[in-house]
């Protein structure tokens, strides 16, 4: 009770099918208990699909038309988990936990960062994977335990992300040269001509 920055709600996502196959077992018999010993009120999906847990993330904390996955598994709202707290609004959830490989912890980073949040949302991994080294690096080990007394305690720790933005057209500004379409060294600035599509990665590790 003494700690004031940990975590009174949940968003919990499980990946039951990467790496070990594991995360589901992983959960029940080594975060639950914590998180129930903690008065933590936990919303628990299951994720069923590459990318549904960066479509669940934008569901529960915004929208964002341009997200093509969105619907990735064609699944209805009512799949949430039965422990969960009916329809969350991003106010009510203090964070984001993982718990799976570094793919799905890669996917719940990039779905948050694709949106504009009003506040703050701690997100947190448990290790369920084959290679866990996003785990390794916010926990210093795999251990699940840890993870999750990390996560009750409210520690937090920096996480370098890259982000890569991808413009399908470009033209340059300012005085041109013969490599300026390229934006190679020499050439004048690159810019995304307006109305062009245009992506954004992020990548982690």
């Amino acid at each position: 009770n003494g700690f004031t920055e940990r975590p009174k709600s949940l968003l919990v996502l499980i990946n039951p099918y990467g790496g070990t196959k594991k995360a589901a077992s992983v959960y029940e018999r080594e975060v639950k208990p914590v998180f129930e010993k903690a008065g933590i009120q936990v919303l628990l999906r299951t994720t069923q699909c590459s990318g549904d847990a960066k479509a669940t993330v934008c569901r529960t904390f915004g929208s964002l038309d341009s997200l093509e996955d969105i619907d990735a598994c064609g699944l209805p709202t009512s799949s949430l988990g039965p422990t969960g707290l009916g329809s969350v609004h991003d106010a009510m959830v203090d964070g984001v936990v993982a718990v799976g490989g570094d793919g799905l912890f890669h996917e719940v980073v990039a779905g948050l960062l694709e949106m504009d949040m009003a506040h703050r949302i701690r997100v947190a991994h448990v290790a369920a994977g084959s290679t866990d080294a996003v785990a390794y690096t916010l926990n210093g080990t795999r251990s699940a335990f840890t993870a999750a007394a990390h996560v009750v305690l409210g520690d937090d720790i920096p996480l370098d992300v890259l982000r890569l933005d991808c413009g399908h057209e470009i033209q340059t500004s300012g005085a041109s040269s013969p490599r300026g379409q390229t934006g190679s060294p020499g050439s004048s600035i690159a810019c995304i001509r307006h109305g062009a599509r245009e992506t954004t990665k992020f990548a982690l590790s």
